[in-house]
């Protein structure tokens, strides 16, 4: 689980809606903003794959305050493992979102059979992967994904890691590299690897040569 995940994305949707009025308009005028999330792990105590926030009532839920704000959360290791339980369009598409990268021929076959919307999208997505260069860059992701879904999920709410990253100094060197390459801040990475400021940018500057 990714510590204080909920407030992250109150905090952006939030910031999105005070945004969407200029000075002098009506609170009339205000859009209604969602929030969509795609979790690689389990946020919510609940099997549902798919659940739904919004302002309502403590004592009364069918109570709704403003429906300005509306958040989904998709959680989607809860989704079906097997593509033979998979009954609506929507659980095609998300089964593809979790395992589109290790999907084989036949797999790939049998969904656009359950939902053949899917077929523009898997050979874009053949096209895309069959370039040497964007399949470093998927397997980039995947490696700093595995990382970040074994070690940062075992952190404490104060931020501390219970377990420390396993491997040679360049094996972490060259993950803390990769969670730069995808947003992570320097000093998001220090915590993560347990190396120092000077060790990652030298081992870059080293790499850029």
């Amino acid at each position: 689980m990714e510590v204080g995940f909920e407030k992250r994305i109150l905090f952006y949707s939030s910031k999105i809606y005070t945004k969407s009025l200029k000075k002098g308009e009506e609170y009339s005028l205000l859009p209604k903003i969602y929030s969509i999330s795609f979790l690689e792990f389990d946020l919510l105590k609940t099997k549902n794959y798919h659940s739904v926030f919004q302002l309502r009532e403590k004592e009364n839920p069918e109570l709704i305050l403003t429906e300005a704000l509306e958040f989904h959360i998709i959680e989607l290791r809860k989704i079906k493992s097997e593509l033979s339980k998979l009954v609506t369009d929507f659980e095609t598409w998300l089964y593809l979102f979790r395992k589109g990268h290790e999907l084989k021929e036949e797999e790939m076959n049998t969904l656009v059979k359950k939902n053949p919307k899917l077929k523009k999208t898997l050979d874009e997505y053949k096209e895309y992967t069959s370039n040497p260069k964007n399949k470093n860059l998927i397997e980039a992701r995947r490696k700093s994904r595995l990382v970040l879904n074994g070690q940062v999920a075992a952190a404490k709410l104060e931020g501390k890691l219970e377990g420390k990253l396993e491997g040679k100094l360049e094996g972490k060197l060259e993950t803390a590299l990769d969670f730069l390459h995808f947003g992570m801040l320097l000093e998001q990475v220090c915590k993560v690897t347990g190396l120092t400021e000077k060790q990652i940018l030298d081992f870059k500057k080293k790499q850029q040569k």
